[in-house]
C-alpha cells in the first residue's frame, strides 16, 4: 500500500468514526412542542379585540385604524410565527404568575390579556396594546428569581392597563412607567443599590 493510499484510508476511517460517534449523540435540548390550538385561540381573541377597538373609534378614524392595523400585524406576527411559546408547561407557568398578579390587583380583573413566552433572544418583555404581552427568552435567562419575572409582568400589565385610559394619559404615564425601570436596570447591572422616592 503506497503512502497516498494510507492517507486516504486513514481519512475515510476517521470520517466513518466521526459519523458513528455523531449518530450516537442524543440531543442536549429538545424544543418544546407548541400548542397550535392555543396559538389559534390567542390569535382569534386578538382579532376580536381588534374588531372591538376599531368599532369604538369616533374621531381621527383613519389614523386610529392605521395604528391598529400596525399593532395587530405585530400581534399576528408574534402569534403565528414560531417565536411564541405555547407549550403547555411553559404557558401554564406564565399564566399562573399572571393570575396571581391579577388576583392581587382587582382593577386588572377586567383586562383580557394573552401572555406568552417568546423565543426572541433580546432581553425584553413588551405589551403590544391589545392585551398581548410577550416575555422574551433573552430576558428570562437573566432573571435571578420568580419575583423578578413577576415584577416585569406587572410592568407590562401596567402598560396595557394604562393603554385604555382616556385623554392621552397613557402617553404620559407610559413614559413615566419606563423611566424607573430603565434606571433600575442600569443601576442594578452596576451593582449599586437603588432607592426610589
Amino acid at each position: 500500500m503506497c503512502h497516498h493510499q494510507r492517507k486516504i484510508s486513514l481519512l475515510i476511517s476517521c470520517l466513518l468514526s466521526a459519523l458513528f460517534c455523531a449518530a450516537q449523540l442524543k440531543p442536549v435540548y429538545q424544543f418544546q412542542e407548541d400548542d397550535t390550538l392555543l396559538k389559534r385561540k390567542y390569535l382569534n381573541e386578538a382579532l376580536l379585540k381588534k374588531k372591538q377597538m376599531v368599532s369604538e373609534i369616533t374621531t381621527n378614524s383613519k389614523d386610529y385604524k392605521a395604528a391598529y392595523e400596525n399593532m395587530f400585524s405585530t400581534v399576528e406576527d408574534l402569534l403565528i410565527s414560531s417565536r411564541s411559546v405555547t407549550e403547555h408547561q411553559a404557558n401554564d407557568y406564565i399564566k399562573a404568575i399572571v393570575n396571581r398578579i391579577i388576583q392581587a390587583n382587582p382593577e386588572l380583573k377586567s383586562l383580557e390579556s394573552r401572555v406568552v413566552f417568546s423565543r426572541d433572544f433580546s432581553p425584553n418583555a413588551y405589551s403590544i396594546g391589545d392585551g398581548t404581552i410577550a416575555f422574551n427568552a433573552g430576558l428570562f435567562v437573566y432573571l435571578d428569581n420568580e419575583a423578578e419575572m413577576a415584577f416585569t409582568l406587572c410592568h407590562e400589565l401596567a402598560h396595557y392597563y394604562l393603554w385604555g385610559r382616556d385623554g392621552g394619559e397613557f402617553l404620559i404615564a407610559d413614559r413615566l412607567l419606563d423611566e424607573p425601570a430603565l434606571i433600575g436596570i442600569s443601576v442594578q447591572r452596576a451593582s449599586v443599590p437603588v432607592t426610589m422616592p
